[in-house]
This record gives structure tokens, sequence and C-alpha cells, in this order.
């Protein structure tokens, strides 16, 4: 079949994003999930159709259409444009599949944590949970005893805090910046963040004064 039997164009339709933060634990499964990760790899690179994910994972339609509701579902990709075939007359049209962003963050850990500790019936194991971390810390501090709930407060504070400055400094961010951790594995990528955080929030020094507060 010659180029001239045969006309491919692709209409994008969707610009991703640079950096998202995720919070829901729909995306964060997808997005370490065996099935589904393979996807999100492969649109890396650039949109594709559910056809060419079909081929490039030699997984059937069915299996394909399936991981791409799930992404879809938990916000990970979007319907981003059309492909239109004309082949010897006859036109085609295929939905483009995009990701919602060049790089994603998994942040709903600790939402999850405080989510689940709030739960009344399990208040008792909530309480051995954070005694444990009170007593673990309390070994830089003369063994004192810490106050579960200042602790708590506090690291959902530091937590917010770090949040702010990763979405600050990974804004800025070149775009050769986020070519080179797009490239990278998703748990790179988190520890790269992870410590962009740290490191931004030890610019701070009055946690050190509110963690020692937390202990008496």
């Amino acid at each position: 079949m010659t180029d001239s039997e045969k006309f491919i164009q692709d209409n994008i339709g969707y610009r991703e994003k640079p950096f998202v933060v995720l919070t829901d634990p729909k995306a964060t499964k997808c997005l370490y999930d065996k099935t589904t990760k393979p996807v999100l790899d492969l649109l890396k690179e650039k949109p594709m159709t559910r056809y060419d994910l079909e081929i490039e994972l030699n997984k059937s339609q069915k299996t394909i259409y399936r991981y791409l509701k799930k992404l879809e579902e938990a916000g990970l990709i979007v319907k981003g444009g059309k492909r239109i075939i004309n082949e010897k007359g006859e036109y085609k049209v295929y939905t483009l599949f995009s990701r919602t962003a060049k790089i994603y963050y998994d942040n709903y850990s600790t939402k999850f944590v405080d989510e689940e500790l709030k739960i009344e019936t399990k208040a008792e194991h909530r309480n051995k949970i954070m005694s444990l971390v009170a007593k673990l810390l309390g070994q830089l501090y003369e063994n004192q005893k810490g106050d579960i709930g200042m602790l708590w407060t506090l690291y959902k504070d530091i937590e917010i805090k770090k949040l702010e400055y990763i979405e600050r400094l990974m804004s800025s961010a070149d775009d050769e910046m986020l070519d080179f951790i797009s490239t990278l594995t998703t748990l790179e990528v988190a520890f790269i963040i992870e410590m962009i955080g740290i490191f931004a929030i030890l610019r701070e020094k009055q946690w050190e004064k509110q963690v020692l507060d937390s202990f008496y």
C-alpha cells in the first residue's frame, strides 16, 4: 500500500499538565498496578489509540478497554484527540488517549491514614500507632512522654507545607527537567519529589520547637 492510498492525521486537542499531585486512592492504585502502569508508561511518549496499545502490549481489545476505563475513571488519562485515517477513500476515526500529566506524585498516603485513624471503631488501634511514634521519637528527647494529638497535628501541618513547596518548585521546573523526570520510574520520581520537599521544609526552623513542645 502506497502513501497515496493511505493518509493518517492525528488531531490532539488536550495538552497534558506538567505535574499533578494525586489524592485519590484509585489513581494511586493505577499508578503502581502492574496491569495499568504499562499503559501509562507508553503514553509518556505520545497519545495512542486503543489499537496501538493492543499491539504494543499484546493484549486483547477487551483487556485494553478495561485498563483504559480504569485509568480514565482515576483521572490519569483523558480522550485527548482523534486519529483520522483515509484508506483508499474510506475514512476511519479513532480516539487518542493522553496522560493528564507528564509527572504524577502520590500524596494519598497521609490523607488515607488520617481518614482511617478518624474511624471511631479504630480508636484503640489509632492510639497504639501514635503511641509507638511518640515512644520512638521520645528517645531523642530523654525518653519524655509525647502528646500523640499534638504530634499527629504537627505531622499533618508539615506535610501540607511540604506539599506547598513541592508544587511550587515543580511548577517552576523547566521543560528539560520535566522531560528527564518523566523518563524515570514511578518510585524514582517519588524519591526525587520527596527529597525536594524534605530539604525545602528544613529551611523552616520553627518545626524543631514545635516537636520539642510536644514532649513533656
